[in-house]
């Protein structure tokens, strides 16, 4: 549209005030960046991550910081654990609300159990726990 008032004698810059956009809508091409994984980096987030699966972007950073001596950034880890499939995107609380998982129907007595934990506030002795566990079919 910037082109077609401008075709019409205006300059560039009445052509994109009249066409209601920016400068900076106008100008932009979009790049993506290509960064390439260091493959040092790459290995011993293998090798780390075999070692301890539980750890997260965070804390491999942080491990890795250590044993290369060098800073290392979090994203440069979130990247490489989306290349490796170690990380899923997490789920909303509406796609939880919807899953398509069923809840586990009980049959028979003693087959699904369910768990539940609380704080009781015990006076003097402060706080307490209070476990409930019941059968899901009989609901005892």
């Amino acid at each position: 549209m910037v082109d077609d008032i401008t075709d019409n004698g205006l300059s560039l810059r009445k052509a994109i005030d009249y066409a209601g956009c920016s400068n900076n809508l106008y100008y932009h091409r979009h790049e993506p960046r290509d960064i390439p994984i260091d493959p040092a980096i790459l290995e011993k987030t293998k090798e780390i991550a075999i070692q301890r699966p539980s750890y997260g972007t965070r804390r491999m950073a942080a491990m890795l910081e250590r044993e290369l001596k060098r800073p290392i950034n979090r994203k440069r880890i979130q990247r490489i654990f989306r290349q490796l499939g170690y990380s899923n995107p997490s789920r909303t609380k509406r796609q939880i609300i919807r899953s398509k998982e069923k809840p586990v129907k009980a049959t028979c007595p003693n087959e699904v159990w369910e768990v539940d934990m609380t704080y009781i506030h015990c006076g003097i002795d402060g706080w307490g726990y209070l476990f409930n566990v019941f059968d899901v079919y009989t609901r005892e």
